[in-house]
């Protein structure tokens, strides 16, 4: 199956000006990031055999592309313009520290009005809340910008290096994850084999980032996006199922199927980027539309950065979460209340040109 460059095809850059489908995507993939965390704060708080842990099952299965195809987007913007290091340091990693520093100083403050333990607020200002291990690694990915922009020059190392990343990260440590809940022995041979060849270190967050490039920069037939949808909807259907199922098997919920490197995952990540890019790249959406879609993606990052506080505050004070009444309801309204409230705090602190530059 062969994959052409997008220059080869006289397709437009995909470098200049404003990009729909990238617009589009990291609106839904903020809002889907909100649903795993409005159902994962409530995860393990209710028994597999139950309806409401199947929604929230169903609800996560299909929410949890949104992390790989963030570091998609990040890899199609960045690999594909030019960045001198004093513009990714100062502009891009500056400002992803000081937005870690500043967020996680407000949710430390949350900690401690909540148990009143300095020590735990230290912890959780060193480490930050859970959400925002992907500003780890994001800088981390950026870090390697200049390295990966070399391999991103050579049409048959990006390939390579596509194969042996998927190789590595999804499907050795992928089989990792997909076993241990079912055997631990073998899980542990397995893993053992990756550790002596020292590869267990290679995640699947650089897959994502080059293979973002890859797909925003090369064109893909009919009958490519045909098997690539097809395996984003079986890649739904195992995760769903897979988690069920062994959530089931040991009678206790569980989340392995929902990693970022499990196969399921991967394969509707790719499926949802590939299905924006076809229905947007071609600008059909009113001006308005694209307008509004353009400044709600500008906003996204605040919104993310604050939207588990939102889901927090809600439960602490309005007693408002995913188990509140029957989940079918209570998970699309609270993705609506949080992500309106969310979005709008990050519209109100992106109108001061400070907070804009280095803290949203």
């Amino acid at each position: 199956m062969t994959i052409h460059k997008e220059s080869e095809l006289q397709a437009p850059p995909i470098n200049t000006g404003r990009v729909l489908y990238y617009d589009v995507l990291r609106v839904l993939a903020a809002v889907a990031v909100m649903v795993i965390h409005i159902v994962g704060y409530k995860f393990s708080a209710v028994a597999p055999t139950t309806r409401a842990w199947n929604v929230l099952n169903l609800a996560d299965a299909a929410a949890s592309w949104a992390v790989p195809v963030f570091f998609m987007l990040s890899g199609a913007l960045l690999l594909s313009r030019e960045y001198t290091l004093k513009k990714l340091y100062g502009k891009k990693i500056l400002r992803i520290i000081t937005c870690f520093v500043f967020w996680s100083a407000v949710y430390a403050l949350w900690e401690f009005y909540k148990h009143r333990s300095l020590k735990g607020s230290v912890i959780e200002f060193i480490q930050g809340p859970d959400h925002m291990w992907f500003l780890f690694a994001i800088v981390g990915l950026y870090l390697f910008v200049p390295v990966l922009k070399k391999v991103v020059e050579d049409e048959a190392t990006l390939r390579y290096f596509l194969i042996l990343m998927f190789v590595i990260s999804i499907v050795f440590n992928g089989a990792v994850v997909l076993l241990s809940p079912f055997s631990e022995t073998k899980a542990k041979f397995l893993f053992g084999l990756i550790r002596q060849a020292g590869i267990q270190y290679m995640p699947a967050n650089t897959f994502y980032f080059v293979f973002g490039y890859y797909l925003s920069s090369h064109s893909i037939t009919k009958k490519q996006r045909r098997f690539i949808y097809i395996g984003g909807i079986v890649g739904f259907l195992f995760t769903a199922a897979g988690g069920a199922a062994a959530s089931m098997y040991l009678k206790k919920p569980v989340a392995m199927f929902l990693a970022n490197n499990a196969l399921g995952i991967c394969l509707q990540a790719i499926g949802i980027f590939v299905l924006a890019k076809q229905l947007f790249s071609a600008k059909r959406l009113p001006k308005k539309v694209q307008s509004a879609l353009a400044y709600l993606a500008d906003i996204s990052f605040g919104a993310y950065l604050v939207h588990f506080l939102v889901i927090l505050l809600l439960e602490r004070f309005l007693n408002l979460h995913a188990l509140r009444f029957h989940t079918l309801f209570s998970i699309p309204l609270l993705t609506i209340i949080v992500a309106v409230i969310s979005f709008g705090i990050s519209a109100l602190l992106n109108r001061i040109p400070i907070v804009k530059k280095y803290l949203v």
